[in-house]
């Protein structure tokens, strides 16, 4: 079976020191407050195929109310965090998860998060406090046309006064794993 026509998430990120401030620059490039959202995502392991290794994801996402499962396919971009990314709303958490389980997918990680969805055109920008690490940025565009994409979501980094040198292609769970780690 073909799909034709998957956007790319292009998607930049970086930790912040101040989002209050971050908040008012947005708001001050005409970015509009569209949701705040407290998540909880839950990543989980193949039981035959390594997604540490294919560059993959599966996630279910809680996030105020509704439900969401998701697959993020490998990075396709050394620059930003660019993926194929297809997300469907499901109606009951817990069965999704308990499907998964009796399949014998493992959850390998949660991120807990209070996130602040603001839009400035077809730019989504993602305020972030990250239970463990902190608070981020994220910039993301959908698209199928990858370089306008990455070109779009730099073009806000700069306007934001964020180096580009802080950005990192990390997701949030890799981080709280190295950090379990240390």
């Amino acid at each position: 079976m073909k799909v034709a026509n998957l956007l790319i998430e292009v998607e930049i990120k970086a930790p912040v020191e101040d989002l209050k401030e971050v908040r008012e620059v947005i708001k001050g490039l005409g970015g509009k407050l569209k949701s705040v959202e407290k998540q909880l995502d839950m990543y989980f392991q193949h039981p035959c195929r390594d997604f540490k290794l294919t560059d993959e994801a599966l996630r279910l996402r809680r996030s105020n109310g509704k439900s969401y499962m998701t697959y993020k396919g490998p990075k396709i971009s050394p620059k930003t965090k660019s993926r194929v990314e297809i997300e469907v709303e499901i109606s009951d958490f817990e069965k999704a998860l308990e499907i998964l389980m009796n399949l014998g997918f493992k959850c390998i990680g949660k991120v807990n998060k209070v996130r602040e969805i603001w839009k400035l055109k077809e730019v989504q920008i993602s305020l972030d406090k990250v239970e463990s690490l902190g608070d981020f940025i994220e910039i993301e565009v959908e698209s199928e046309k990858l370089k306008e994409a990455e070109e779009a979501v730099y073009k806000i980094l700069n306007k934001l006064n964020i180096p580009a040198s802080k950005t990192t292609r990390k997701s949030y769970l890799e981080m709280i794993i190295e950090k379990q780690e240390m």
